[in-house]
């Protein structure tokens, strides 16, 4: 598990430091569903914090929605601070 929030860690910084990344849509849903699943977010948690709904946050999620690419980076650093502070608590652990 170390290892592949390591990796997640590694991608979304990739995606913060390209321009580019920010204008793929695939590569936003699979950071996206990493994210809440090596993690455990809560969905609603990631809503509040960007400033939308809960069923946005979901239809992103479900693939029936995708955030314009100026969402996407507000998005990525939250995704990217929940990881680092994961990583963090399982680093105290061991």
């Amino acid at each position: 598990m170390i290892q592949d929030l390591h990796h997640l860690d590694r991608e979304l910084q990739s995606a913060l430091d390209f321009e580019f990344t920010l204008d793929d849509d695939e590569k936003f849903r699979e950071l996206l569903h990493a994210s809440l699943d090596l993690i455990s977010l809560d969905p609603g948690t990631l809503a509040c914090a960007m400033g939308v709904s809960l069923t946005t946050v979901l239809r992103w999620k479900n693939g029936n929605a995708i955030p314009y690419p100026v969402m996407r980076r507000p998005v990525y650093r939250f995704l990217r601070r929940k990881v680092s502070a994961k990583l963090t608590e399982l680093a105290a652990v061991v």
